[in-house]
């Protein structure tokens, strides 16, 4: 075809067409990508991959105390107890590890998250003694109170340092127990005392003794008595006392002390 070979109109006409369309399809395909966030996902969720964390459970409290996630991304928790008594952590209280032992670990997976949230040991009273961990989303405000279960309408939610020091002129309530209405007050005092004494003609032993003697003193009375006991340790060495019947806290009230403290012990025979 010579230099002076012209295209007809008709031919013009359909590149013109092509090169339309084309146009078209690019006007097209940036008008959707103005409407489509960068890898096709909607806002609620994300391709973070899952976020590792590792817990550690202790009296009272969980470390992290607080985690962030991404909208919609998971956790791979690694949760240790390092405690002294059984805990777990439960996102909601529903979902999470079981019940550990101290020393041992568990690892879960939860979520994904697409609100702010907690996570806690539910074994009775931990939780409020202050083993929570916050699970909050990225930039976003802290958990409402009904997603953590605390009651509805609460102005924010109880942080408790279980090491925290009450504030100047703070009295405790006094936990001393009042006696039954027509019952007895019996106030008595032993003394624990490492003495030797003769157990048989001739023979000796060093003895543990409450006052003196073994075995101790023996204490009388009724059912609904209240008994006020003061354990005096005049031994060299630790020493408690422990009434089956009490019913009484065992790390309280029949905890060792040391030579020289004293201790009340209270009880009220309510059980044989």
């Amino acid at each position: 075809m010579s230099d002076t070979t012209r295209r007809s109109p008709a031919v013009d006409s359909g590149l013109w067409s092509i090169v339309a369309a084309i146009a078209l399809i690019g006007l097209t395909l940036g008008v959707i990508g103005l409407f489509v966030p960068s890898g096709g996902r909607s806002g609620a969720s994300t391709s973070a991959p899952p976020k590792k964390v590792e817990v550690m459970l202790t009296e009272f409290k969980v470390d992290p105390p607080t985690v962030e996630v991404a909208p919609g991304q998971t956790l791979i928790l690694t949760v240790m107890n390092g405690g002294t008594m059984s805990h777990d952590l439960q996102v909601n209280g529903t979902k999470g590890t079981k019940l550990l032992a101290p020393g041992r670990s568990e690892t879960v997976t939860v979520g994904p998250f697409s609100a702010s949230t907690q996570a806690w040991c539910t074994v009775p009273g931990h939780k409020e003694a202050g083993m929570v961990m916050a699970i909050n989303i990225t930039g976003s405000a802290a958990p409402a109170a009904g997603a953590a279960g605390v009651a509805a309408g609460a102005t924010k939610a109880a942080v408790i340092d279980p090491n925290a020091k009450p504030a100047s002129g703070w009295t405790a309530y006094d936990p001393t127990l009042a006696p039954a209405p027509g019952g007895t007050v019996h106030n008595v005092e032993m003394h624990a005392i490492e003495k030797v004494i003769e157990v048989a003609p001739g023979v000796t032993q060093n003895m543990w003794t409450f006052d003196g003697k073994v075995p101790g003193t023996i204490l009388r009375g009724k059912i609904g008595d209240l008994f006020n006991i003061t354990l005096v340790n005049d031994g060299t060495m630790g020493h408690s006392i422990d009434f089956h019947a009490s019913r009484v806290a065992w790390n309280v009230e029949m905890r060792t002390i040391a030579p020289g403290e004293r201790l009340l012990y209270q009880f009220k025979a309510d059980y044989a």
